[in-house]
């Protein structure tokens, strides 16, 4: 990913500058301290002390310190014991303070409290930010992070190179990253990169991953209205990482099409059994569940939305009056047509998280009204929705079959022979619904494969412990007797 980042144009990546901070002390011999003469890590070749400011540091209030030398400093003095004090604390030590901390909360309060520390940090800041972020996030998640960060670059409009060979080499470079174990995304990462990492994670996937558990356990039993409470460390990486593959999923494949209808000609991209066979075959089939739960959830509330604005953006609709018919106006969506409709809560949905957060947050008609009229879009890349269906799938696993071992997924379509027992809580395990939905047995089958009424409330996403309490067991086993296994079927 990065080999495909370093070819991009710089205007590719905004930078943000503020004035230079003092910089940081040692102490000398004496106990007394003096200036280090070290440069701020960006991370970049960055001219002068001038470097960009993190939106984590644009909520830290700092004070002015000198850390050089007390009023005292010259005066002859009987010795006495220096009592520690993070001024008196070596520079390493102060380092190693600000990378035990697991959380961004953590260490925004951190610099918000200590002027030194926050001063160490403006030093390190790459090491700091990448460390603790990693941390936050997990190595697995930190690696989906990071690929949704360098996805935003790798593909802009009017690019000599065709869109199919830029993903391709892209999706290859994120399948070593995640074969490979340790920190190697974040070797990778800029200051920059992890900038803009941490602000999307705070502004869009924190609250994001927030919402779909609240609302998920809703659609599981509306009059009880459970709680979510504290997610396990499990439950918040599948969140998590369903979120950074939906949005990587949205940067790779769903370049929007003009507003007022289908684009002429074919879109230089993939087939939506291509997409099935460099991009979800990544995933286990339960975490390409994880995203159809999600995609279904997110197209089902822009239906909503539509239903709400239908009349608003109606061509016969007195804000278009000077309009002439026979065509439509600027501005004007048919989104009382189904077949339109459909079309348009696609294209939109694919245009990623940050939207769907900004029209979940409207609370005033007219400006929702606004913001969609200037974000509906007309879907040009791949459809999502039918990459998650039964139908492409099956062509997919079909055409597995007949290439047969040469095929590297060929393993997966031999699916009925494989057991496929509930082995506890882990990330990189079936949940315990997948697992009682498929009785026990490996499937490849996701998406509109499986009953809709478990995707409604995430089924793959719940722990063994909660699925239970909450009634989840008990909605997967009716769903299963009242549903045709696919594996059958096909």
């Amino acid at each position: 990913m990065r080999k495909l980042i370093s070819k991009l144009p710089s205007s590719a990546r905004a930078r943000k500058v503020e004035p230079t901070l003092a910089p940081d002390a040692a102490r000398n011999k004496q106990g007394q301290t003096q200036p280090v003469n070290r440069a701020p890590d960006d991370g970049d070749s960055n001219t002068g002390n001038a470097y960009p400011m993190t939106e984590l540091e644009s909520d830290v209030v700092v004070q002015s310190v000198d850390t050089r030398h007390d009023s005292t400093a010259g005066r002859a003095q009987s010795p006495s014991p220096c009592p520690t004090t993070l001024e008196t604390l070596p520079a390493e030590l102060r380092l190693h303070i600000l990378l035990s901390l697991s959380d961004i909360d953590d260490l925004k309060a951190v610099l918000n409290a200590s002027p030194v520390l926050y001063q160490q940090y403006r030093l390190d800041r790459r090491q700091v930010l990448g460390r603790v972020l990693e941390t936050m996030l997990t190595t697995t998640v930190f690696v989906e992070a990071y690929a949704v960060q360098a996805s935003t670059a790798i593909y802009t409009r009017g690019s000599k190179r065709p869109q199919r060979i830029i993903v391709t080499q892209f999706l290859d470079d994120y399948r070593d990253f995640r074969s490979n174990p340790g920190d190697a995304a974040l070797r990778q990462c800029t200051t920059e990169d992890l900038q803009s990492m941490v602000a999307f994670h705070l502004d869009v996937v924190q609250p994001l991953a927030e919402y779909y558990p609240a609302l998920f356990l809703k659609s599981l039993d509306i009059k009880t209205q459970p709680v979510v409470g504290d997610l396990s460390s499990t439950e918040r990486t599948r969140f998590l990482r369903s979120l950074y593959r939906f949005q990587l999923f949205c940067n790779l494949f769903g370049e929007e099409g003009p507003p007022d209808g289908p684009p002429d000609g074919p879109p230089d991209g993939f087939g939506e059994e291509e997409v099935l066979d460099w991009f979800f075959s990544i995933f286990r089939p339960w975490e390409a569940e994880e995203m159809a739960c999600i995609a279904r959830s997110t197209k089902a509330r822009y239906d909503d939305i539509f239903n709400a604005i239908q009349w608003d953006l109606h061509r016969d609709n007195p804000r278009f009056k000077d309009w002439d018919w026979p065509l439509s106006p600027p501005g004007a969506f048919h989104l009382d047509e189904d077949d339109k409709r459909d079309d348009y809560c696609e294209g939109t949905m694919i245009r990623g998280l940050k939207l769907f957060l900004q029209a979940l947050r409207v609370d005033d008609h007219e400006n929702l009204v606004q913001l969609m009229q200037a974000n509906i879009a007309w879907p040009v890349g791949v459809s999502l929705s039918e990459c998650l269906s039964a139908d492409v799938q099956y062509f997919y696993m079909r055409g597995i079959a007949r290439q047969g071992p040469s095929n590297p997924h060929y393993q997966a379509a031999l699916e009925r022979e494989l057991r496929l027992p509930f082995s506890g809580d882990r990330e990189d395990a079936p949940p315990l619904a997948w697992v009682i939905l498929w009785g026990g047995t490996y499937s490849s089958w996701f998406g509109s494969a499986i009953p809709s009424g478990l995707q409604d409330w995430g089924c793959v996403f719940w722990d063994a412990n909660r699925l239970v309490t909450m009634g989840g067991k008990d909605a997967v086993l009716h769903e299963r007797d009242n549903w045709t296994d696919p594996r059958r079927d096909h």
